[in-house]
């Protein structure tokens, strides 16, 4: 438990794949402690309980707040409603068709991890139902069967957005483009422009480093009989070398 427990201020409530991971690195320049998303796995126990419904979103965020997060990727708007102290930043890209064309390469995501090896790793069976609802639910207003399916995919962003900023009031929530800056960060969550960082924003996990990371995911799901292939072999190759040099001969009349 952390020594510093904190409340949740504020939330992210952009749609992977339009800029989330950069507006996470700009929070935490400006000194907020930020659960991104299910690659913190120290937190998977929080996100299976929420999974599994033993504990409500109060309780997510209270027990956040005692490991001493302050901001959150992994928040429903909903909850961003009825709390009037915490602010959101809803990330959104240029056009519906460009998130379209960039989720198309994340959202392989969700069928490598049901490949061999990964399948079998305790974290991913933890939080297999929620990658599930990430990549294929909430992606599609609740239509699985379309994560796939681009006019579903820009229909479901564009009626996502609608929805935010109706039931968030305009004072609360940002509406944010990472290509506008620090400026309305700044401005928004009441930095003193002292205070406001004068390096450029941060842009990662572009789409190049995406695809690279794709690749090399699928890469294991077809070299990981290979981890298995390779001692045995050599075992085999070892025993076989001692046999050779026991001091005994096999002689058959």
């Amino acid at each position: 438990m952390n020594l510093n427990p904190r409340s949740s201020q504020v939330v992210g409530l952009g749609l992977g794949r339009t800029g989330t991971t950069s507006l996470v690195m700009a929070l935490e320049m400006l000194g907020y402690s930020v659960v991104h998303d299910d690659e913190q796995t120290e937190l998977t126990d929080i996100f299976y309980a929420v999974t599994e419904e033993t504990i409500d979103s109060d309780e997510f965020h209270e027990i956040l707040g005692l490991r001493g997060y302050n901001a959150s990727f992994k928040t429903e708007y909903e909850w961003v409603q009825s709390h009037e102290e915490v602010k959101a930043i809803l990330t959104v890209r240029d056009t519906p068709e460009k998130y379209v064309n960039s989720w198309s390469i994340a959202v392989v995501f969700v069928d490598i991890v049901e490949q061999i090896p990964f399948r079998w790793m305790p974290s991913v069976r933890a939080l297999r139902q929620s990658i599930f609802n990430e990549f294929k639910v909430e992606t599609t207003d609740g239509n699985p069967d379309d994560y796939l399916n681009p006019e579903a995919l820009k229909r479901t962003y564009l009626e996502y957005i609608e929805e935010v900023q109706a039931a968030i009031p305009s004072e609360r929530l940002l509406t944010f483009n990472v290509k506008q800056g620090w400026a309305p960060i700044c401005e928004f969550l009441e930095v003193q422009q002292s205070d406001c960082p004068t390096i450029p924003f941060p842009h990662v996990h572009t789409r190049a480093k995406l695809e690279g990371e794709m690749f090399f995911l699928r890469m294991i799901t077809f070299i990981w009989p290979l981890a298995i292939i390779l001692p045995f072999y050599s075992l085999m190759k070892c025993g076989k070398l001692v046999i050779e040099k026991l001091p005994f001969k096999t002689k058959c009349d």
